[in-house]
């Protein structure tokens, strides 16, 4: 399903039918996670590095993400506004002043 995901250091995507599998488990992999959102096991470790990531527990050794955990994440990211792109604005109205040592 997953392992095997990777061509000639692309990433594959996924087909619908592991998509369904994937949806149907009630915890995920961090590999089968990442795969499932088109990430890169070091974007989901820079992620979790950065505390925006979703929550994991550990089950036997392995760190899982559970599909409730999962949906929260979605959730939270999808309520964040879209970055900007492009120049930042140029400011407006009064400029700021900053007096040196007297």
């Amino acid at each position: 399903m997953v392992q095997g995901s990777r061509t000639k250091g692309r990433k594959s995507p996924l087909s619908a039918a592991d998509i369904a599998a994937l949806a149907a488990k009630p915890a995920l992999s961090v590999s089968e996670w990442a795969a499932l959102y088109g990430i890169s096991r070091a974007t989901f470790n820079n992620y979790q590095t950065l505390g925006i990531g979703p929550r994991c527990m550990r089950v036997r050794g392995r760190v899982l993400v559970s599909r409730e955990a999962s949906e929260a994440w979605r959730r939270q990211i999808e309520d964040q506004p879209l970055p900007r792109r492009g120049r930042p604005a140029r400011a407006t109205g009064a400029q700021v002043h900053i007096e040196g040592p007297a």
